[in-house]
């Protein structure tokens, strides 16, 4: 079991717990919540064993086959082309390298809601410097500095403030407020803020179109591919924890997933242990709307009054079998209900017989 999860359980109403303490940091008070929230849940929905029986599934699959890297379905191809065997649970990164989280997973070639449609989540919110890195031309470089690795950048422009504020304004007008990404599920259909999800990310799209318009470039959607707003967001899941082993997960770990980087390009996954990632760093970065993430993390845990649900529950349980509707549960249920009805016709026909 991880180990986070197992101090829980044996602490859980002494004086010993993080959470009864009232010398503890408040980032811990935060991050202890959230273990606890995600123990009961994982017990209360018995998520553990839906993710073990869609990791048999997924074992049974031929690497080529859709689906057959979990739980999006796209698997890391190794740069001479071949798949490499993908996990689900996490890799280690050496403890020697310093300043790298030691426990966290990359996963490429997706999008962050090809990756959360199907395990219990919560948005965060969306990164306030989310277009610092879209292109702009060379030409309008502030004070003739070089351009960076990936070309000119809004952050190097002239007059960034300015095009920045006209971005959020325009933003407002294609998606609305862009920190509410409500996802949900009608008849087998992906949908976000209750539009069907390639409406959704067309939206987006044309807001980055829009911008390229502002700034003189034309249509390049080489890089800009996937830098829509959308894909610069960070989440709160709860995931199979990396102590899971021959596809029996133990139980699942809140984690923390956003682009590369925080706000990197569409297609770089992390997903990191809540534990190694909430630190005074990572929650002063401030979200569109203008609060910090551990403002963020503080709302989702604060109720108005007695009768009100804190958000991180309400989420959390809200999509807490999201993971039902992935293809290959699917497919296993519908087996599952052959198995037992040839079962019952066979155990009926015996009764007959005799």
């Amino acid at each position: 079991m991880d180990p986070d999860i197992l101090a829980h359980r044996v602490a859980t109403g002494t004086s010993i717990h993080p959470v009864n303490s009232l010398n503890q940091d408040g980032l811990q008070q935060i991050i202890h919540t959230l273990y606890e929230i995600t123990d009961k849940i994982d017990t209360k929905f018995e998520l553990s064993e839906r993710f073990s029986k869609l990791s048999a599934r997924k074992r049974m699959l031929s690497q080529e086959e859709p689906f057959a890297c979990w739980p999006n379905g796209t698997c890391f191809r190794a740069e001479n082309g071949e798949k490499d065997p993908f996990q689900f649970n996490y890799w280690r990164i050496s403890e020697d390298d310093i300043g790298v989280w030691n426990e966290d997973l990359m996963v490429e070639d997706t999008s962050l809601h090809h990756f959360v449609r199907y395990i219990p989540h919560l948005l965060l919110g969306v990164y306030a410097n989310f277009d610092s890195d879209w292109a702009i031309s060379e030409k309008d470089i502030q004070n003739g500095d070089v351009k960076g690795l990936f070309g000119a950048t809004l952050s190097q422009h002239k007059h960034a403030n300015t095009i920045q504020q006209s971005n959020r304004e325009r933003l407002a007008g294609f998606v609305g407020d862009p920190s509410v990404q409500r996802i949900s599920w009608d008849n087998e259909r992906l949908m976000i803020n209750d539009l069907p999800e390639e409406e959704y990310i067309s939206i987006n799209q044309q807001h980055m179109m829009a911008y390229f318009k502002e700034v003189g470039l034309q249509p390049d959607w080489g890089r800009n591919q996937g830098e829509v707003v959308c894909e610069h967001a960070v989440w709160l899941c709860l995931y199979p924890s990396w102590q899971s082993e021959g596809g029996r997960v133990t139980n699942l770990i809140p984690v923390i997933v956003g682009n590369y980087g925080g706000a990197g390009a569409n297609g770089e996954l992390v997903v990191a242990e809540a534990e190694a990632v909430i630190s005074e760093s990572f929650v002063r970065q401030t979200l569109l709307g203008g609060k910090t993430i551990l403002e963020r993390l503080e709302e989702i845990l604060w109720v108005s009054d007695s009768r009100a649900v804190p958000e991180v529950i309400s989420e959390l349980e809200r999509t807490a079998l999201f993971i039902e509707e992935h293809p290959l549960l699917k497919r296993y249920r519908k087996l599952d209900m052959g198995m037992k009805y040839i079962a019952d016709w066979g155990n009926a026909l015996d009764e007959h017989n005799v």
